[in-house]
C-alpha cells in the first residue's frame, strides 16, 4: 500500500510539468491549467469528488493499411481506432491518479519477477527495437526447432470488462478503492463524450484556449443533446492518461500466469499492449496455444485470429538459422516494426513503403509549390527531411536500429532513398 506525501506529490508535478512541455497543444471544453495549480486539486481527494469532469471529445483514427493479393495487387484497407481526448484539469487528475497506481504496479511487477515481460506503456529507457533484439537474440540462440507465436488481443481497451478492472485495481492497491478513487475510475468506464465533429455547432465564441464557454456548454453542447455515454458493462476510453496503467493492471494476472509457464519451460513471452509474442520449444507449441487462450479468456478477452501468425525456427544443412511458415516456406517474423528471418533482422517491408509514399508526396508538393511561385524553391530542407543528410527523421531511426541491433540489414533495405528522392523530384523536368 503506497503513502501519499509530499515528496510523492513532487515527483509526480516534476513528471507532469516534463510531460506537459513534450505534448502538443489543444483545445477543448475548458482552458489549459498551470502544473501548480493541478497538483493543488488534483491530489486532493475532496477537490477531485467535487469536481465535475467534462465530457471527451472523441474521434476516430484511421490508418491505411496496404496489403497484396494473391495476384500481387495492392489494396488499402483502414484500421480504426477509437481515441478520446481529456479537458485539460480532467488530464491532470487522470494523470495523478494514473501515477499512483504505477508506483503500485510497478511494486506488483517487481515483487513477481515480470519486470522483463510486460514493455507497453512504462519507462524502462529502452526503445521498441531494443525489445525486438532481445527477443529475436532468444530464437535465435535457443536450442533448435523453436516456434515463435504472435497474437493479438481482439478490441482490447473497448473490452474490458468493468467489473474484472475493479476488481484488479483492489488486487494492485492492496485494499479497497477509496471514494475518490473509484469516482475516478468510473470516469474512464462509464464515460461520457462528445463527437470531435459535433464540435462544429459551437457559434460566436473567440478564444485561443478553450472551445467554448461553460454557458455555451450547457446550450450549444448540452441542450443538443450531444454528449453520448458508454453504457456497456465493458471497454474504457484509451487515450487518456490512465487508460494504459489500466489496460497493464488489468492482464497482470495474465502476464503473471503466462510468465510463470514460459519460465519453467525456458520460453519467452512477452506483451506489448495487445500484443503477445511466445517462443517457445516445437513440442510446447500446442500446450501455449491452449494456454493463451484459456487465460486470455479468464480475461473475458479474445484473440483475434486472422492476426494470429505462427513460425518456426530451425536449422538449415548449411548451419544457418532459417523461418519457415506452416506450410514450410520461408518467412519472417514481425514484431514491434521489425522482421527476422533467423540470421538477420530487417525493417518491417510495409513501414519502408510508407516511408518511400511519403517522400514522393513530399517531392510532389514541392513540385506543386514551385510551379505555383513561379520560382526555384530549394530543396534543401526535402534532403534533409527524407534522407541520410538531416537528422530526426526516418534514416536516423535506421541508425538507431544499426547501432541496436549487430544483424540488421536496414541500411541496405534504404539504400535507393536518395535515387527514389531525385526521381520524384525530377519527374517532368
Amino acid at each position: 500500500m503506497i503513502k501519499i506525501t509530499d515528496e510523492l506529490r513532487n515527483r509526480w508535478l516534476e513528471s507532469y510539468k516534463e510531460k506537459k512541455l513534450r505534448k502538443k497543444a489543444y483545445l477543448h471544453f475548458d482552458p489549459p491549467i498551470s502544473p501548480d495549480k493541478a497538483v493543488i486539486f488534483a491530489t486532493n481527494p475532496y477537490e477531485v469528488t467535487s469536481h465535475s469532469f467534462y465530457p471527451f471529445i472523441h474521434w476516430i483514427e484511421e490508418t491505411p493499411r496496404y496489403k497484396k493479393d494473391e495476384e500481387g495487387l495492392r489494396h488499402m484497407n483502414l484500421k480504426k481506432r477509437d481515441l478520446y481526448k481529456a479537458a485539460h484539469a480532467d488530464s491532470a487528475i487522470f494523470s495523478w491518479y494514473a501515477f499512483i497506481l504505477e508506483q503500485c504496479y510497478e511494486q506488483k511487477v517487481c515483487d513477481s519477477k515480470i519486470n522483463d515481460v510486460v514493455i507497453a506503456y512504462r519507462t524502462l529507457r529502452k526503445s521498441s527495437y531494443d525489445f525486438a533484439n532481445e527477443a529475436f537474440t532468444f530464437i535465435q540462440i535457443a536450442e533448435k526447432p523453436i516456434s515463435a507465436m504472435c497474437y493479438d488481443i481482439e478490441s482490447f481497451f473497448d473490452r474490458l470488462d468493468h467489473g474484472l478492472l475493479l476488481e484488479k485495481c483492489t488486487a494492485i492497491l492492496g485494499r479497497p478503492l477509496l471514494e475518490d478513487e473509484l469516482f475516478v475510475l468510473n470516469q474512464v468506464t462509464k464515460f461520457n463524450f462528445v463527437k470531435d465533429e459535433d464540435t462544429n455547432v459551437i457559434k460566436d465564441f473567440k478564444d485561443r484556449y478553450r472551445l467554448c464557454s461553460p454557458s455555451q456548454f450547457r446550450t450549444q453542447i448540452g441542450d443538443n443533446n450531444l454528449i453520448q455515454k458508454n453504457e456497456k458493462i465493458y471497454g474504457i476510453a484509451q487515450g487518456t492518461p490512465i487508460s494504459a496503467i489500466l489496460s497493464n493492471i488489468y492482464l497482470f494476472d495474465f502476464d503473471k500466469e503466462i510468465s510463470r509457464e514460459t519460465k519453467n519451460r525456458n520460453a519467452l513471452y512477452r506483451r506489448y499492449s495487445d500484443d503477445i509474442l511466445l517462443a517457445c520449444k516445437n513440442d510446447d507449441s500446442t500446450f501455449f496455444e491452449k494456454l493463451v487462450l484459456t487465460q486470455i479468456d479468464k480475461m473475458k478477452l479474445q484473440i483475434q485470429k486472422a492476426k494470429t501468425v505462427t513460425t518456426m525456427f530451425k536449422e538449415a544443412p548449411d548451419g544457418k538459422v532459417i523461418c519457415v511458415d506452416i506450410n514450410g516456406s520461408p518467412s519472417r517474423i514481425q514484431y514491434l516494426g521489425l522482421e527476422f528471418d533467423g540470421e538477420n533482422i530487417f525493417i518491417r517491408s510495409s513501414t519502408i513503403a510508407r516511408n518511400y509514399r511519403r517522400t514522393k508526396t513530399a517531392a510532389h508538393s514541392h513540385k506543386k509549390l514551385q510551379e505555383k511561385s513561379n520560382k526555384k524553391i530549394s530543396k534543401k530542407k526535402l534532403f534533409y527531411k527524407y534522407t541520410h543528410l538531416g537528422n530526426n527523421n526516418f534514416y536516423s531511426y535506421i541508425r538507431r536500429v544499426e547501432k541496436a541491433t549487430s544483424n540488421s540489414k536496414s541500411r541496405k533495405q534504404m539504400k535507393k532513398h536518395v535515387a527514389i528522392l531525385k526521381n520524384e523530384i525530377n519527374k517532368g523536368n
